[in-house]
């Protein structure tokens, strides 16, 4: 009986170890990258930079209003897996940037919002 309890008390250890060590496999596994940007206006020039931390590559973007009314909204650019990129934007001379913003997607994040939107879609019919 007692020999019973001990190896059922091993054997629920080693299960219980198994699965932690598998879990803890799991949580250290490389999270999916993102595309993150920032734009700053540098005198007649808005700098916006992006880096995509993801395997995969990206979409970076920026909208921009200057003071003399040069208007460019969602200019778009590809990143690269992995890498940093700048756009720099002249508003021209004696104009500056006045209203801007910028962001970024990875390819594989696009692809998981159009997966989403189509199941969306496919709920609501």
């Amino acid at each position: 009986m007692i020999r019973k309890i001990v190896t059922a008390t091993a054997l629920t250890a080693g299960l219980l170890g198994g699965f932690a060590a598998l879990g803890s496999a799991v949580a250290q596994a490389t999270p999916i990258g993102t595309v993150n940007c920032g734009s700053a206006p540098i005198g007649s020039k808005l700098v916006t930079t992006c880096t995509n931390t993801d395997l995969g590559p990206g979409t970076m973007n920026y909208s921009l209003l200057c003071t003399n009314l040069v208007f460019e909204w969602y200019h778009t650019e590809r990143i690269g897996p992995n890498s940093t990129q700048t756009m720099v934007r002249d508003c021209g001379p004696g104009a500056h940037p006045i209203l801007w913003g910028s962001s970024g997607i990875t390819d594989y994040q696009q692809l998981q919002n159009y997966l989403n939107q189509q199941n969306q879609q496919a709920l609501n019919h």
